[in-house]
């Protein structure tokens, strides 16, 4: 078996792929916990118009449901999202690995 020797153009293209990879992992975490905030402060500003009485407390109860199940309904694809790309992170730095492995091995 013979094994060719990777080119310097193939360390760069992983390096970008893999860079990719984790930066679109971070967004998506960011995206996350950025909209887990605001819904927190969306709450205790409904809930406070709520205990005071607000003359459209009813209004404002309805859609502050409504946000909160769209946002729940979010969640279970952002976590789907996140595994994967979890998963394509680890196969690049497998593949990553082995190709400086056999790099080695050519040497």
């Amino acid at each position: 078996m013979q094994y060719v020797a990777l080119s310097p153009h193939c360390a760069t293209l992983q390096d970008n792929i893999e860079d990719n990879t984790t930066y679109m992992y971070m967004y998506d975490s960011l995206f996350f916990f950025l909209f887990q905030d605001r819904m927190n402060n969306i709450n205790q500003l409904a809930d406070d118009f709520v205990a005071n009485d607000h003359f459209n407390a009813d209004a404002i109860d309805n859609k502050r449901k409504s946000v909160a199940e769209r946002f729940a309904a979010l969640q279970e694809p952002l976590k789907a999202r996140e595994e994967k790309l979890n998963d394509a992170l680890k196969l690049q730095q497998y593949f990553r690995y082995s190709h400086m492995k056999m790099a080695g091995v050519v040497r």
